[in-house]
């Protein structure tokens, strides 16, 4: 059964009346909502109560800018501290989540009202969420969902969420609830930020990671010696410059026995290309056969992160940075090696900073290095969009 026969069968409006009110909402918010995210507000302002069943969801894996609001089912992955956002004389409070659905999992931030189901912790890590008539729209340039006056959230159950054991290397922006299992390299004092404790320190596993811890796990950090490995449940990842692990105060901080010896640059193995093995440091020496790609885009150097026209922060001096990718070989193969900021900037012996430069002048630049022997150190790492390996450059070693 439709949700206007519905409607009509559970009130004394006739379907035209229905409609006519329906089209109404529709037109005094423009881009709010479709018929049926409509037609579902009309329904809760007479008080009838629709079933689940009668509630068409939206799979999180199909939604996108086309789509205005959306009703999901999905379970709360990590919920972020609450905030304040002000404009003018008016103050809001929202707290945003990620949720997930199968492997999907988006943005959804709560306002105002809904604030309050995450301090009373009627919704926690773990909570199955029924939400309904959410907008849908971007949140660093991906989709995003957030609440309304017209949305409705119910918890309908729980799920046991465990954090997902992954190696330094494989962390990426996506990673909101990790256990990362690595050497305490160094730390730095612990202090106090407003009104929250904070720690900085470095993880070795292979790989370096700098990292933050807020609170009680900043304290309990605090007490491990370095040199020790540490274990950590329930840490997310955010970009910098480079990608950062970010340890909530509710996070479990642990240590275990395993041991990682940190090998120095200078001591990594030299490989060839067809002996190359996926996450390993290596030194690769070879040729510059060509240029594959040179990819430009916009970044904001004050929150050192990729931003659109105008970043997050306000900023609108932002400048170009670059992504370049090369033909590399030797006398067993060859592969697509990635450099970033900094590795350009040295492989081309600049001295100024490579943000400052327009596309034609790093292009020509970069004609000089084709058909000259380098040495990289790296890793070998696969692509997750085209599915080609490439090899990371970490660092121009001549």
């Amino acid at each position: 059964m439709s949700l206007i026969e519905q409607i009509k069968k559970k009130s004394n409006l006739s379907e035209d009346e229905i409609n006519s009110k329906i089209t109404e909402k529709i037109s005094k918010y423009p881009g709010l909502f479709t018929e049926e995210s409509a037609a579902y507000v009309l329904a809760k302002e007479l008080g009838i109560v629709l079933e689940d069943k009668d509630i068409k969801l939206t799979p999180l894996n199909i939604i996108d800018n086309t789509i205005k609001t959306a009703n999901v089912n999905a379970v709360v992955e990590y919920i972020f501290p609450p905030k304040e956002y002000v404009q003018g004389s008016k103050k809001s409070k929202y707290v945003r989540l990620i949720v997930r659905e199968d492997d999907t999992s988006v943005n959804l931030t709560l306002w105002d009202k809904f604030v309050a189901l995450i301090e009373t912790k009627k919704i926690k890590k773990g909570s199955i969420l029924m939400c309904k008539n959410l907008s849908v729209n971007k949140y660093k340039n991906k989709i995003s969902l957030g609440t309304t006056s017209f949305s409705d959230i119910q918890v309908t159950g729980e799920k046991k969420i465990e954090p997902e054991q992954k190696r330094i290397n494989d962390l990426s922006e996506s990673d909101f609830f990790v256990k990362i299992e690595a050497k305490l390299v160094s730390k730095r004092e612990l202090r106090n930020i407003n009104s929250s404790k904070v720690i900085n320190f470095r993880l070795y596993d292979g790989f370096y990671i700098n990292a933050s811890a807020w609170d009680d796990a900043a304290e309990e950090v605090n007490k491990i010696d370095i040199g020790k490995t540490i274990v950590i449940e329930g840490a997310y990842v955010r970009r910098r410059q480079k990608l950062e692990l970010n340890v909530p105060s509710d996070a479990t901080i642990s240590t275990s026995n395993k041991v990682f010896e940190v090998v120095a640059d200078a001591d990594l193995p030299l490989k060839k290309i067809s002996e190359l093995a996926y996450g390993e440091r290596v030194r690769l020496k070879g040729t510059i056969k060509g240029l594959d790609r040179l990819v430009s885009y916009n970044w904001c150097d004050k929150c050192n992160k990729k931003a659109e026209e105008v970043c997050g922060c306000g900023n609108k001096d932002l400048v170009k940075n670059y992504i370049v990718g090369f033909i590399f070989g030797d006398d067993s193969a060859t592969t697509k090696t990635i450099l970033f900021r900094n590795q350009i900037s040295a492989l081309l012996s600049l001295q100024q900073d490579i943000t400052g430069m327009t596309e034609d002048e790093v292009s020509s630049k970069l004609s000089i290095v084709l058909d000259k022997d380098k040495e990289f150190l790296g890793y070998l790492k696969k692509n997750t969009f085209s599915g080609e390996d490439e090899f990371i450059v970490m660092r121009v070693v001549s």
